[in-house]
C-alpha cells in the first residue's frame, strides 16, 4: 500500500506548517455550548469533537483543491458524523422516558436464547473429530431496555411514537440513517468518489441542526417537567423533624430517604456531616448534607442487601 503512517500532533511536539484556516476553524467549546442540554458530559464533549472534525473538513475543502475519492470521503465522513450524533442524542432522550409504553412497543424484542447445553451420546452414530451433540433447553427472553445496540431504526421509531419529533422529522432521520449505512462499502454498488456530494453532506448537516432544535425544546421541557415533580415531591415529604436523622453514619450504613428510598453509604464527610448514598432505585450515586437529608438509619450492609 503507502509507505506513509500517521506521526505525532503538534501537541506531542510534531513540528508542521499551520494551516491557513486555523483561526477560523469553530472552538470545542462554542459547539458545547450549542448541545449544551445533552446531559453527559462525556457524550457533550464527543459530539463536539465530531462537529469540530466536520467543520475543519468543511474549511479544508472550501480553501484548498481537494480531489475525487478524499473529497468524497470527507463529505461521507460529514454525513456519518451527523447521523452518529443524532443516534446518540435520540438514545438519551428516549432514555428520559424508557419505561413509556409507546416506547416500550417499539423498542420491546423477542429473542429465542437456549439455555441449560447437555451433551448427548449417541448410539451408532459418528461424531466428527472436533465436534459434540448436545441437546438443550430454549426460552424466549423479551429485551425492553435501551442499549448500545439499539437500532437507529428503533430508536427514531420511538421517538415518533413518544412525540419527541414529528413526522417529517422522523422521515429526515430515516433518510439520515440510510446515508449513513452506506458506511458498509461491502453493500454499495456506485462509485463512491462520485456519489458523496456536497448537496448530500450539507443536506445531513442541515437534519442534524433541525433535530437539535427539536431535541433541544423536547429536553429542556422534559427537564422542567421533572424538576417540577420533584419539587412537588418534596413538598410531600414528611417534615425533617418526623425522620430519626442520623449523627453517626458510617460506611456501609443502610438508610432510607423520604424521596429516593432506599441505599447504603458509599462515604462519610466533613467529620460525619456530609455522607455519599448509593440509592438502589436507580445506582445513582448522590453527595447529602446530613442534617438537611430527611433519612433514617436501617441497619448496616449485609451482601443480600443490595441489589446491584
Amino acid at each position: 500500500m503507502f509507505a506513509d503512517r500517521f506521526e505525532g500532533s503538534a501537541a506531542h511536539g510534531a513540528s508542521r506548517e499551520r494551516l491557513a484556516f486555523a483561526e477560523s476553524l469553530v472552538s470545542l467549546g462554542t459547539i458545547k455550548d450549542e448541545w449544551d442540554f445533552v446531559e453527559d458530559e462525556t457524550l457533550r464533549v464527543n459530539i463536539a469533537s465530531e462537529l469540530q472534525k466536520v467543520h475543519f473538513d468543511i474549511l479544508l475543502i472550501n480553501r484548498y483543491n481537494v480531489y475525487y475519492s478524499p473529497e468524497a470521503m470527507t463529505m461521507k465522513h460529514a454525513i456519518i458524523a451527523a447521523a452518529s450524533v443524532a443516534e446518540a442524542v435520540l438514545e438519551g432522550a428516549l432514555r428520559m422516558i424508557e419505561d413509556d409504553p409507546r416506547v416500550q412497543g417499539i423498542i420491546a424484542t423477542r429473542e429465542r436464547v437456549f439455555e441449560e447445553f447437555h451433551e448427548l451420546q449417541l448410539r451408532e452414530f459418528e461424531v466428527p473429530d472436533g465436534a459434540r451433540v448436545v441437546a438443550g433447553v430454549q426460552r424466549e427472553v423479551v429485551r425492553t431496555r435501551l442499549d448500545r445496540n439499539t437500532k437507529m431504526d428503533l430508536l427514531i421509531r420511538a421517538a415518533r411514537a413518544a412525540e419527541i419529533v414529528g413526522d417529517d422529522m422522523e422521515k429526515k432521520l430515516q433518510q439520515l440513517r440510510r446515508l449513513r449505512n452506506r458506511v458498509h462499502i461491502k453493500t454499495v454498488e456506485e462509485l463512491e468518489w462520485s456519489w458523496y456530494t456536497p448537496q448530500l453532506a450539507n443536506g445531513s448537516l442541515d437534519i442534524l441542526e433541525e433535530f437539535r432544535l427539536v431535541a433541544k425544546r423536547w429536553i429542556d421541557a422534559k427537564q422542567r417537567e421533572t424538576m417540577v415533580e420533584a419539587l412537588a415531591e418534596r413538598a410531600t415529604a414528611p417534615p425533617l423533624e418526623d425522620w430519626a436523622q442520623p449523627t453517626d453514619l458510617a460506611v456501609d450504613d443502610l438508610v432510607d430517604h423520604a424521596t429516593l428510598g432506599p441505599g447504603v453509604v458509599a462515604a462519610v464527610e466533613d467529620g460525619g456531616a456530609t455522607v455519599t448514598v448509593r440509592f438502589f432505585d436507580d445506582g445513582s450515586l448522590r453527595r447529602l448534607m446530613l442534617p438537611f437529608a430527611p433519612m433514617t438509619k436501617t441497619g448496616v450492609f449485609a451482601p443480600d442487601d443490595i441489589p446491584f
